[in-house]
């Protein structure tokens, strides 16, 4: 691996830290061959070479949002003088460790990475949003011993410029009180929504620079990052900075305003803020790590729903309206869209589903608690046992909790953003399980679909990528790239991917072989969205 550093031993090679550069035995002028190297408005920045490819992690696109700036729209950084390095991944934004519930992460976030192809001119631009429901996540996750979202396979087979970018969560990206309300002269809140708007506005303003064309520019998230793709749609602030968008297990409805002030109300209460006699003051003085802390209190997901309140909420500033009331009115920013879910969702271990034993009586409970009256019809459709779909309890559960909130919004997203808008919109089920492992039985689970996305099922740790596990990986590098490159998915294997259709309801299964087909589960969604109204 030919790493840039190599040539430029006196840089201080700490993470997101200006380089300082010794006089006396280097020169700036020294680096000036080195493709690693770009001039930002801002200062210089030093990445590495690997191989084919040009990385620049921990790029800052804003200033820390911190002290005064907590609380508020993001800002341009300070301009550095010396050579700033580029080669390290920026901490995670605070937030609550998944794993072990401690601390971590630092306000000093706002951070991109960038990976583009050695001798890049004009390349299409893939822009990725992690997702963690708004309340965790970042650029460096880790987990089967790689990095999910590191881009240097997706930028390699590609030949895109790949960027992923952080953003604040949790309380820090999404309180909003009316204490704030008055600082900011609007409704407050939104600010993760706003430092995803800040970089992509960067990545306008700067990506030529690293060989990126910022006239095609296909943006792509996750879960809680889906759902803040589509707020990115549905925003007028977005106009003009992403030319396609695909949302891959993400809702489209917005957080509500009143909901959220209840929220942020309790985390006052609980930082002990309530009774200060300048609340702003005394939440800019508690410690981040506290605030993420109280946020994630009474946790995210409980047995298969999801609880957190963070996320894009309707302000009547950025989002005058739900992102889906929004496209179903041709209100948003029509541009061509692809609304996608797995499988099975919720069979992931970050629902508390799996991982104990379901009865037959602990299933029918847990939908009464959820239906109450309309829970017989429920416990009809979803049936469990001899001539049902499905065999076993966990099953029936895994299905309802993943039609209820993945695959049936889905539709009615595909639905309201193909009568909204003239440009087209596509639908795909990710219905492909790992071929091997354990894990091979909880079939295509939430966020399964990101180590395909990102090229990784070589490099998976204890698992042999099959034939068909490459079929998809290869599939869903093309199809993306054709987003990013036109804006339209051409065919792949002689199947073409249809635009939607509200008739039909066509979408794309990714599995190997891919298959066009019609109708995702109508009679279970037509169901659940009539007990519903």
């Amino acid at each position: 691996m030919d790493m840039a550093l190599d040539q430029a031993p006196d840089i201080d090679s700490s993470p997101n830290t200006d380089a300082d550069l010794d006089s006396s035995t280097t020169s700036p002028d020294m680096f000036n061959t080195s493709p690693a190297l770009v001039s930002l408005p801002v200062g210089q920045i030093l990445g590495s070479v690997e191989d084919d490819i040009i990385s620049f992690k921990g790029v800052p696109y804003a200033a820390p949002p911190t002290g005064a700036l907590r609380f508020k729209a993001p800002v341009a950084p300070e301009p550095w003088t010396n050579i700033r390095d580029a080669t390290s991944w920026p901490a995670p934004c605070p937030q609550l460790d998944r794993t072990h519930g401690t601390p971590i992460g630092d306000e000093d976030c706002l951070h991109l990475n960038v990976w583009t192809p050695k001798g890049s001119s004009n390349a299409p631009v893939i822009v990725f949003i992690h997702g963690g429901g708004n309340m965790f996540g970042s650029t460096s996750e880790e987990g089967s011993g790689v990095f999910t979202y590191e881009g240097v396979r997706l930028a390699r087979r590609s030949k895109a410029v790949v960027v992923t970018l952080q953003y604040r969560l949790n309380t820090l990206g999404y309180m909003s009180l009316e204490e704030l309300d008055n600082e900011a002269g609007h409704t407050s809140g939104n600010w993760g929504l706003r430092d995803q708007l800040f970089a992509l506005t960067w990545i306008q303003d700067h990506i030529h620079l690293f060989g990126g064309d910022p006239d095609r520019v296909m943006l792509f998230g996750e879960s809680g990052g889906a759902s803040s793709v589509c707020g990115l749609v549905a925003t007028p602030e977005a106009s003009g900075l992403f030319h396609a968008a695909i949302m891959q297990s993400g809702g489209c409805g917005g957080q509500i305003l009143s909901d959220v002030r209840n929220w942020s109300s309790a985390i006052v209460e609980g930082v002990g803020c309530a009774q200060a006699t300048d609340t702003l003051a005394c939440l800019r003085d508690v410690d981040a790590h506290e605030l993420a802390r109280v946020s994630s209190e009474g946790g995210t997901t409980s047995e298969g729903i999801v609880l957190t309140l963070a996320g894009p909420m309707i302000d009547r500033v950025l989002l005058p309206q739900s992102p889906l009331l929004m496209m179903n009115e041709g209100l948003h920013n029509q541009v061509p869209l692809v609304f996608g879910v797995n499988a099975d969702e919720t069979a992931s271990p970050l629902f508390g589903i799996i991982g104990r034993t379901w009865s037959q009586t602990q299933y029918e409970n847990y939908v009464r608690g959820i239906f109450g009256a309309q829970a017989e019809s429920v416990l009809d459709v979803y049936s469990v046992g001899a001539g049902s779909e499905f065999r076993i309890p966990i099953q029936a559960l895994i299905a309802l909790t993943t039609d209820l909130q993945f695959i049936c919004p889905s539709r009615r997203y595909a639905q309201a953003a193909s009568r909204g808008q003239q440009a087209p919109v596509y639908r795909f089920l990710f219905d492909h399980a790992l071929s091997s492992t354990e894990a091979s039985l909880l079939g295509a689970f939430h966020g399964l679909e990101l180590m395909y996305n990102f090229q990784h099922l070589g490099e998976l740790e204890g698992y042999s990528a099959s034939q068909d596990d490459l079929y998809v990986e290869e599939a869903m590098m093309s199809l993306w790239l054709d987003f990013a490159i036109s804006n339209a998915p051409q065919s792949f294997d002689g199947v073409q991917w249809q635009p939607y259709d509200e008739v039909t309801d066509p979408y794309l299964s990714i599995t190997s072989p891919l298959a066009m087909k019609q109708g995702l589960r109508t009679e279970r969604c037509d169901f659940l969205e009539s007990i519903s109204r």
